[in-house]
């Protein structure tokens, strides 16, 4: 914020909070403006009033973003939830967890003609099972927030349950030494699971 702080805006700008980047650009201003200064402290001053002789009161958070866009103009939008608190890009978890999938089927490959094609369906079902499991716990996560669940985010959680599966078949599939078969329906039941959860988590959280 450059512009001057006006006393229109300054009782507003004090009541949001600390870590509201407005408050903060506005305190900023007034470190080097006398005059904006001096109406955040007399606004400051006035809200430490109105609070000890208002009644407590719950203010919506979507009446806030209405009056904070309607004072200055800005848009509030609502930010998906992601993975991007997380250091590593998301392409590259990705990566990293079909790298896994590949790795547990070369750690229990053995060689042989046999490809155990009548356990194959219930091993990539029993994988998406999971996959959709971890997309559905993912999506009531961010129900609750109003959050919006992104494809990149939706794909990672429904690797993640995939791999899950995955990893139990490892010791309950029958054909879990068939090379054929783990590529065929282990690595498979795992990109699967990768797609569903990049389409299903999304449209479970999107708003209507």
């Amino acid at each position: 914020m450059t512009e001057h702080v006006s006393h229109k805006r300054a009782l507003f700008v004090v009541a949001l909070a600390e870590s509201d980047p407005v408050r903060r650009r506005a305190h900023a201003h007034a470190q080097t403006c006398g005059p904006c200064a001096d109406v955040l402290r007399e606004s400051a001053e006035l809200l430490e009033l109105i609070d000890r002789s208002a009644l407590p009161m719950t203010v919506d958070a979507q009446l806030t973003a209405r009056v904070k866009q309607a004072v200055f103009g800005e848009a509030q939008r609502t930010q998906p939830a992601s993975l991007a608190a997380l250091r590593f890009p998301r392409p590259l978890l990705l990566c990293l967890g079909g790298a896994l999938s590949a790795l547990m089927a070369w750690l229990d490959a053995r060689p042989g003609p046999w490809f155990g094609a009548q356990t194959g369906l219930h091993c990539v079902l029993l994988e998406n099972a999971y996959a959709l499991a971890a997309c559905v716990a993912c999506a009531v996560w961010a129900r609750t927030r109003e959050r919006a669940i992104d494809p990149w985010t939706g794909s990672i959680v429904g690797m993640a349950g995939a791999l899950l599966g995955q990893l139990i078949l490892r010791t309950r599939c029958d054909s879990a030494h068939a090379a054929l078969h783990l590529l065929a329906f282990h690595v498979l039941g795992v990109l699967i699971g990768t797609a569903l959860g990049a389409l299903a988590t999304p449209a479970i959280t999107r708003r209507r």
